[in-house]
This record gives structure tokens, C-alpha cells and sequence, in this order.
């Protein structure tokens, strides 16, 4: 049989699917629920970066549902990864500068910090917990100005890069 001849069946990958809207009520359900403890421990954690972190996943547990394949060579996608993540440092510096400077910027504080970060007593933070992590220990070695400046260069070095 020649491949003209054949019938490609594309089959719908329900797994996926179903993830898919099991991530996306997760989503919902953050945004609109009156969950408050729920709610900021998960923005505690990622930040406001959830959002647009599940949106992508679920886009692309729909493509893979539906058989759709994605052509992107791996020095692209190291090239949009590394310019995300300068990004996400140089914002998550520029939110959390304020609340950090309240409570004091010293390595004593680091902990108290991020406790305060991931029951998000600091308020809205791009990155949460996992991207104070990194961080911190700029603010602390730099202030929040050098840090800033840190990340701006960085994420100028990247975007020339690509």
C-alpha cells in the first residue's frame, strides 16, 4: 500500500485531555475562588507566574492531544528559556524591593523572608518563593538598585544573543 493510500487515523490522547482541564479548573478555581489559604499558598510559591505557567501547559497538553508537532531547535528554545528567567528575576527584584527593604535586607532575614514570601504576607511577587530564592542573596550583596541592575544587564546580554 502506498503512503497516498494509507488512512492516517489521528487519535484524541483523552489522558491529555483530561489533564489539560484538571490544570486549567486548578487555574480557575485560584483565580476566582474564595480558597484565600489555597490561593496564596500556591502565588506564595509561584508567583503570578502560575497563571501564565499553567495557560502554557494546558496549550500544550492540547497540542498533544491532537497529534500536533512543534519544530523549534534547541538553541531557540535555551535562547526564549534564558531570556524568560532574566526577565522573571529582574521583575520578581523590582516587586519585592519594597517589602524586603521593610523588613530589612540581611542574610539573618533570609528565612523570614521567604516565610513571609510563600504565605504571601509580601503581597504580589512575579516569581514567589522559588525565584526569591535567587533572589535574595543579590538584594543582600548589592541592594535592590545593584540587583536590578544585575538582572537588567543580564537580560540585555541574552536578548543580544539571540
Amino acid at each position: 500500500m502506498y503512503y497516498n493510500q494509507r488512512k492516517v487515523k489521528k487519535e484524541i490522547k483523552w489522558k491529555d485531555i483530561i489533564v489539560a482541564g484538571v490544570l486549567g479548573l486548578v487555574t480557575i478555581l485560584t483565580f476566582f475562588s474564595g480558597l484565600q489559604k489555597i490561593t496564596n499558598y500556591i502565588l506564595g510559591i509561584f508567583g503570578i507566574l502560575f497563571y501564565p505557567i499553567m495557560i502554557l501547559l494546558i496549550l500544550i497538553l492540547i497540542a498533544k492531544a491532537l497529534n500536533m508537532k512543534f519544530n523549534m531547535t534547541s538553541k531557540n528554545l535555551s535562547y526564549i528559556i534564558c531570556i524568560a528567567v532574566s526577565l522573571n528575576l529582574l521583575l520578581h527584584t523590582i516587586f519585592v524591593s519594597s517589602f524586603a527593604k521593610s523588613q530589612g535586607v540581611h542574610f539573618s532575614n533570609y528565612f523570614a523572608f521567604l516565610k513571609s514570601v510563600i504565605t504571601y504576607e509580601s503581597g504580589i511577587t512575579v516569581g514567589g518563593v522559588i525565584t526569591s530564592i535567587f533572589t535574595y542573596p543579590f538584594m543582600c550583596i548589592l541592594s535592590s538598585v545593584g540587583a536590578c541592575i544585575v538582572f537588567a544587564i543580564a537580560l540585555i546580554i541574552v536578548s543580544a544573543l539571540t
